[in-house]
């Protein structure tokens, strides 16, 4: 039987990259930082409201404007714990020696995708791609609601060859469940 083999890409990731995947992981409702940056919004705006209500109360200030400056100051504290809590996640996987922003090769063929760097390895099989997105910055792999494998428009000559890679990968991997479901080898 001959495997079936697409040609191997060699792309590497910037900081803009990997700032525009965050945003698409985000955006898909990626959340898996722990519990703290799931929590500190509403602790921040539980102290917003309360901190703003009780010094402009103390102030002498009506009712309805202390409820107003509660309201907003828990708002501001909420935005600001938010965004802290991001950064400091984007922070940790931009280290300097991590593994992120490294040259890589991504090749695939019948049975998944490689993805190879000079410090780690991935390989997954077509079952365990979730959904193959092609923006107009990169390809997206996703693994999962919260994970993707990003190969930027840049390791291609034009958005007309990147797109043609994205069809060769959804073909694959449609040709992939097509055999699976059948219970046969994928052939050429």
């Amino acid at each position: 039987m001959e495997k079936i083999k697409t040609r191997v890409i060699a792309a590497q990731l910037d900081k803009a990259d990997f700032l525009t995947l965050s945003a698409a992981l985000y955006k898909r409702g990626a959340r898996t930082t722990g519990w703290w940056s799931r929590l500190e919004p509403f602790v921040a705006a539980a102290v917003g409201m309360i901190g703003g209500y009780a010094a402009t109360f103390a102030l002498g200030a009506q009712t309805p404007l202390a409820i107003a400056v509660g309201a907003v100051a828990a708002l501001v504290l909420t935005f600001a714990a938010t965004s802290r809590s991001r950064r400091r996640q984007l922070k940790s996987l931009l280290r300097q020696d991590g593994a992120f922003l490294r040259p890589f090769h991504m090749s695939a063929d019948q049975d998944g995708v490689t993805v190879e760097s000079d410090v780690s390895s991935l390989r997954v099989k077509w079952a365990g791609i979730f959904a193959i997105e092609a923006t107009p910055d990169m390809i997206l792999l996703f693994v999962d609601k919260a994970n993707a494998v990003a190969l930027p428009a840049r390791a291609f000559s034009d958005v007309t060859a990147m797109n043609a890679f994205a069809d060769e990968l959804r073909f694959l991997r449609r040709r992939s469940s097509e055999a699976w479901s059948k219970g046969k080898e994928v052939a050429a």
